[in-house]
């Protein structure tokens, strides 16, 4: 409790404060570890671990609470208004033993504004990735209809992907390297699926192969003009 005034307090004071006040706030009075050449914004961020990499940012009033561990690569983003979450002691998912509610962004990935991330179970985004838009949902956890209770599993994005606009990627889901989810598309692909494809609908199924020349694919830059 004590613990989560003092979060609470560190963001009402980074209200009025700079980026680098906030950055000195967090890394000193919660033993964070950020980048002098990261940015915060005005976010409230209670992580038991979190590591921010150079040139990385977090947006202004991107909520990110109970959580295990935070890792953002070098130059990767999260945007404003982002709603990530865990869950670190909920005795619903006591059968899954391996789980920890964590967040990775990959160099260069970036979660742009107004998402809702669940991280009941471990959520990874690749390198150069993109989740895009507004509006979209990354869910680790739903109900498990046969067995009657609550369950999860991890989210991974490939590397180099594109979730579009208003999407939702379900619990389990392996989204492929190079891979373009459309918007307003549910993903709930599991199994080993082959990169560099676009999907489409609800649920998502692959629609055609894309051309591995693309240049969202080939960029060096995590910034687009």
């Amino acid at each position: 409790m004590l613990r989560k005034l003092g979060i609470t307090a560190i963001f009402f004071a980074g209200l009025l404060s700079t980026s680098a006040l906030r950055r000195w706030l967090y890394v000193v009075f919660c033993g964070y570890e950020i980048h002098r050449d990261a940015r915060i914004g005005r976010a409230y961020l209670d992580v038991r671990v979190l590591n921010v990499g150079a040139g990385a940012k977090i947006g202004d009033f991107t909520i990110v609470r109970n959580m295990n561990d935070v890792v953002l690569a070098d130059l990767s983003h999260i945007g404003t208004f982002n709603w990530i979450y865990g869950d670190t002691s909920c005795k619903n998912f006591a059968h899954k033993a391996d789980r920890v509610s964590s967040l990775k962004l990959g160099y260069g990935a970036s979660i742009t504004s107004r998402h809702i991330v669940d991280c009941t179970d471990k959520v990874e985004i690749g390198e150069f990735s993109i989740v895009a838009g507004y509006r979209s949902q990354l869910l680790t956890h739903s109900i498990d209809l046969k067995a009657c209770r609550q369950d999860c599993a991890p989210i991974v994005v490939g590397r180099r992907s594109f979730v579009g606009t208003n999407c939702v990627i379900l619990k389990g889901a392996v989204v492929p390297d190079k891979s373009i989810i459309s918007a307003s598309s549910v993903f709930a692909q599991t199994e080993e699926a082959t990169p560099g494809q676009m999907w489409v609908g609800t649920p998502a199924v692959a629609v055609k192969k894309l051309d591995d020349e693309l240049g969202f694919f080939g960029r060096q830059s995590p910034h687009i003009k």
